[in-house]
């Protein structure tokens, strides 16, 4: 019977180490995964030419007919919200999209001047992409950045009018 008390013991100590085991291989798939791909802490690296071939194309079936989102692109509708108030809309959309960041940047930039969007501002910093557009009397600012768990790039896209910027 002390033998067996021994063999339950040690089974039990041997799950907690299992499991330690499990989620250590998970870590390292996620850190091995993300390898070329955006993090957190990544800087954003002058931008590289890009191949016609890789380039995004907008998705026909997006949910603002004068803003485009490249196709592929999944929209998180727990974290995005919109509304109109007359004339006056305000958007907060969330999207996540398996592309490099730099790809998406190109796509807003080479897309948002067919829709009418003048850029008039451009940041980048701490691993992301801030672009401002204006069209007439709304603003929208596009950011682009890793998600937190690096597996995919984040794109948040915010309409309002201007003087709600200001």
């Amino acid at each position: 019977m002390g033998g067996r008390i021994g063999e339950a013991s040690m089974n039990t100590t041997l799950l907690p180490k299992s499991l330690r085991m499990v989620v250590a291989l998970a870590v390292l798939s996620c850190l091995w995964g993300c390898q070329g791909r955006t993090s957190a802490t990544a800087s954003v690296s002058e931008e590289q030419e890009i191949k016609p071939s890789e380039k995004l194309v907008a998705d026909p079936d997006r949910r603002l007919a004068d803003v485009p989102v490249p196709l592929g692109a999944h929209f998180k509708a727990g974290s995005s919200r919109s509304y109109q108030t007359g004339s006056r809309r305000r958007v907060d959309h969330n999207y996540g999209i398996w592309a490099k960041k730099s790809l998406v940047r190109s796509f807003y930039r080479d897309n948002m001047p067919v829709h009418g969007w003048k850029l008039t501002n451009s940041i980048t910093g701490q691993g992301a992409y801030y672009m401002s557009y204006r069209k007439g009397s709304e603003s929208c600012r596009v950011s682009i950045g890793p998600t937190n768990w690096c597996l995919q790039t984040r794109i948040e896209i915010t309409v309002q009018p201007v003087s709600d910027f200001d």
